[in-house]
């Protein structure tokens, strides 16, 4: 063991003020640890300088102001790394639960969407607002905290957006929009501008921001734009038109007539499952809907159709089962008025109710309902 002499002392506090250490404290403190380290090593006097470098290179990866900025950072931000746990925890969960998700979807199997949702939730509330907090915590430069929090906004909008896509949840397009705006006339020219200015970085930018703006093109192209206003005056015209002759076309009861009480069952059955789907979409509203106004504004939408006509596992519920009764009834003072039997779809049995009611838009829905009341009217 050897002591350093104060020439030495000297030129390790030069060379640590140099490098960027500027807290006085931390400097002291690295210089106490540097020099028990070089007096514990069997050094000569010529080379002091080499070992000097070699023990500094332990200290750090790159850089010995590496130390000063993680000091800064836990000064300034006491759970810093606890944050960082988190975030890197949350990460792999959702990862786990998107695969696992996929995998449950792939196989038919329950709790695909409960994975994806929860992956979801996971990435776009955790992962991403401590994904922003940490790197613009170590960042200085106020275009790079701006390029950091639009790209973690536009994260959460394009995963949220795609959890209401895939679940059938209305907003869907209008999220999907926005998260596209937000990449293409935010992200994309505070990037561009934050970094093409620097030299260094002003070819890898033009690159980036070229691939950025061409997935971005892709991705709207890949968007399904609003149709027409003609057209969708013209599809609620025709919807109203069905809905006005299948309920002004009541038949008249008569207690001597057998089909005309069995049509009148039926019919009712009808209109009990329409009136609960009526229901279920006005409660969302917190107000009472007609049928032509659900059909306007939740045309798109399948989760509240499914909870009308379907349990927690993917059984017909008694308002539905009953139509189909009222109809087989009808079957056999008429035979064959109505397919009720099983449907078969690439080597797979599919029942009536599943065919005509199950994951399937409200539009397509209330129209088959009012085919079918309409058809039940004219036997």
């Amino acid at each position: 063991m050897s002591l350093l002499t104060e020439s030495q002392v000297a030129y390790i506090r030069r060379d640590l003020c140099k490098q960027g250490i500027t807290n006085e404290s931390l400097c002291d403190d690295l210089l106490d640890h540097i020099c028990c380290l070089l007096e514990n090593e069997e050094i000569e006097h010529v080379a002091f300088e080499l070992k000097y470098r070699e023990v500094v290179k332990r200290f750090s990866k790159k850089s010995v102001t590496e130390i000063q900025e993680e000091t800064e950072l836990l000064l300034t931000y006491p759970n810093f790394y606890t944050m960082k746990n988190v975030m890197i925890k949350s990460g792999i969960a959702a990862a786990i639960l998107i695969v696992l998700g996929s995998i449950l979807k792939i196989a038919h199997l329950p709790g695909a969407a409960a994975a994806f949702l929860l992956a979801t939730l996971l990435f776009s509330f955790v992962f991403l607002p401590i994904f922003y907090f940490v790197e613009s915590a170590k960042s200085t430069l106020r275009g790079t905290k701006w390029i950091i929090g639009l790209g973690a906004i536009f994260g959460v909008l394009f995963c949220i957006s795609t959890c209401f896509k895939v679940m059938h949840w209305p907003g869907a397009n209008l999220l999907w929009r926005i998260a596209l705006c937000e990449l293409i006339f935010l992200f994309l020219p505070v990037y561009f501008i934050s970094n093409y200015k620097k030299v260094e970085t002003r070819t890898t930018t033009l690159i980036t921001s070229i691939m950025i703006l061409m997935i971005g093109g892709m991705l709207f192209m890949l968007t399904n734009l609003k149709s027409s206003v003609r057209l969708d005056r013209a599809e609620l015209s025709n919807f109203s038109i069905l809905e006005r002759i299948s309920n002004q076309t009541f038949p008249k009861m008569d207690s001597l007539n057998d089909l005309a009480m069995k049509k009148q069952v039926a019919i009712e059955a009808i209109d009990q499952l329409k009136q609960i789907i009526v229901k279920n979409i006005s409660q969302v509203e917190q107000r009472k809907l007609t049928e032509a106004e659900c059909f306007e504004w939740y045309s798109k939408n399948y989760e509240l159709v499914n909870s009308s006509c379907f349990d927690a596992n993917n059984q017909p519920k008694k308002a539905l089962t009953n139509i189909k009764t009222s109809l087989l009834e009808l079957n056999k003072l008429i035979p064959n008025s109505f397919d009720i039997s099983n449907r078969t779809f690439h080597e797979e049995s599919v029942t009536w109710e599943h065919d005509l009611f199950h994951d399937l838009p409200l539009s397509t829905v209330l129209t088959t309902l009012n085919l079918l009341r309409l058809k039940v009217v004219q036997l």
